[in-house]
């Protein structure tokens, strides 16, 4: 399905008011819209269902949503490819303004959004990832695989991987009231220019009570940057991340942001500043449990 759409436009190759969609083979591909280049779902009772096929080279030539745009709804990917599409603003790969989206095997794969959320930008609702990987995307400002605001975001299983930031996040990006979980998986291989090569907090709060955080890179906080928010340590492994600067693990950045490590470790992290394992240059610092093995640098 090849089509094009004027600049006022919204769902480039695909519209769905209500009902369901399902996209088993075959591509959606190089289409352009305002609001999701190439899927936009309108409605609560609208689905999508990507089950194989590809979603690539689409545009939201002024706003959001690349790939696709969930105005509100239910999109599942359990296969295939949402890959190679662009966003102006916000969610080069895939929008979410509401709803759910939840994501099973395949992947979304080298999008990019001149804004935030290269490959999915999640404002509300949820989002889980089961599986699959979010890989080889880049966001100009924030959030290189996901950028969250006001939403709960779950990783249970799958992959965040070598995305990249021109500022914060490279993995993910946590800015408002919004929830970020991590219970399995892994975020690893990620570079933010600036700082949370693989998470950064800006507002809201990160759980990780599972998986991997690992051999992600920034000038501060190459694992993660808590810069306001709280993020809780109680089971995950923060490792083997590099800063350039400082907070080679973590860098607590603010007298509003909180570190609580309950188990699990920050271990084998190197800053070419201070603070090889967490630096904390204000705010808040608390640990039950505290795993510090070979840290290069300074605490």
């Amino acid at each position: 399905m090849t089509t094009s759409v004027g600049a006022g436009g919204s769902g480039g190759g695909l519209y769905i008011d209500q009902g369901q969609a399902v996209l088993r083979d075959g591509q959606i591909d190089s289409n352009q819209a305002s609001f999701g280049g190439g899927v936009y779902l309108f409605s609560p009772s609208a689905q999508f269902v990507q089950a194989g096929g590809v979603v690539v080279g689409n545009s939201a030539t002024e706003y959001s949503g690349g790939g696709l745009y969930v105005n509100d709804g239910q999109v599942t990917l359990n296969n295939g490819v949402i890959g190679g599409n662009t966003a102006q603003m916000d969610g080069g790969g895939v929008f979410v303004q509401s709803g759910s989206f939840s994501h099973t095997l395949g992947v979304i794969v080298s999008n990019q959004a001149y804004g935030g959320g290269g490959g999915l930008y999640l404002i509300s609702g949820t989002l889980a990832l089961n599986g699959g990987a979010i890989l080889d995307n880049h966001a100009v400002k924030h959030g290189g695989g996901l950028f969250v605001i006001d939403g709960e975001a779950r990783l249970l299983d799958g992959q965040i991987v070598s995305n990249t930031a021109g500022q914060s996040g490279g993995g993910v990006y946590l800015y408002g009231p919004g929830s970020f979980k991590q219970m399995g998986g892994s975020i690893e291989r990620n570079e933010a220019i600036v700082s949370g090569g693989g998470l950064c907090i800006d507002m809201g709060t990160a759980v990780l009570s599972g998986g991997q955080v690992f051999s992600n890179t920034a000038n501060e906080g190459g694992g993660a940057q808590v810069e306001t928010g709280t993020l809780t340590l109680n089971g995950g492994i923060i490792s083997s991340n590099t800063a350039w600067a400082d907070g080679g693990g973590v860098y607590v950045g603010s007298s509003d942001a909180r570190l609580f490590m309950v188990t699990g470790g920050v271990e084998n992290n190197t800053a070419y500043g201070s603070g090889g394992g967490v630096k904390v240059r204000d705010g808040t610092f608390a640990h039950e449990r505290w795993a510090n093995r070979e840290q290069h640098g300074q605490l």
